[in-house]
């Protein structure tokens, strides 16, 4: 069975990043196993815990389980193992230290598989609003159009106010076999900036689509997303 986007992050973030050694991974992922065992066994997930892709979610799970009288025995047994793996991946889908990865992020590209449909009035594909806190943290809170760009400070977060955006449209899945959900894909913009790429002249719109793509083009490559500068502005645009 294939990983979700976010576990496969995950591993790679303890792996890559905090450079954590074989068992301490194994211990951290074991742990999560568990806990979205009893989670399923209470019909608050599906699967896994990774398939929360809302961090308000992961947050009432977190108090939820500090409250669940069996959680807290187990924990107890297991010496907090339990706490201890739920605490590093909420530390990761949090971004808590993403602020200081900066490139390193780039570490991460790799090809995923895309996020099961879902069926509504029209096809729409599932997306993590926690890669999205995570690649807005990452890029420090800068316009990746231009880091100049000033805006309001954020009330949840004390930071500029950014938005993200798929420079390859979700929209645009059905096109590709690999996920387009991924860090390589996501950017950070200002409020105005956003807006022009949706709504902003044609011109406008493809200098700036033309100049994320050049920023992007080879991590998109070694996420699997293979795709020409003018292919990109044609589904961009679209």
């Amino acid at each position: 069975m294939s990983m979700y986007i976010q576990e496969e992050y995950f591993v790679a973030y303890l792996k890559t990043i905090r450079k954590l050694s074989r068992s301490s991974v194994k211990h951290y992922l074991d742990a999560i196993k568990k806990i979205s065992s009893i989670l399923k066994e209470k019909q608050l997930i599906n699967d896994s815990l990774y398939e929360i892709v809302d961090l308000d979610r992961l947050d009432e799970i977190r108090d939820l389980l500090r409250q669940d009288d069996y959680f807290v025995a187990l924990d107890s047994q297991g010496h907090q193992m339990y706490s201890s793996g739920f605490n590093n991946y909420y530390r990761f889908a949090s971004a808590s230290d993403f602020e200081n990865i900066g490139r390193k992020i780039e570490l991460l590209d790799s090809v995923k598989a895309p996020a099961p449909q879902i069926l509504q009035t029209r096809q729409t594909y599932k997306r993590s609003s926690i890669l999205a806190k995570q690649s807005i943290v990452v890029a420090n809170y800068k316009c990746e159009l231009s880091s100049s760009h000033n805006t309001f400070i954020a009330k949840s977060t004390n930071h500029p106010y950014m938005e993200r955006h798929h420079l390859l449209p979700l929209s645009q899945q059905h096109n590709f076999k690999t996920s387009l959900d991924v860090y390589a894909n996501i950017i950070c913009l200002c409020p105005i900036c956003h807006r022009l790429l949706h709504f902003g002249t044609d011109k406008d719109r493809i200098q700036a689509i033309s100049k994320l793509y050049e920023k992007r083009e080879f991590r998109l490559e070694n996420s699997g997303i293979k795709i020409t500068k003018n292919d990109a502005i044609e589904l961009a645009m679209s």
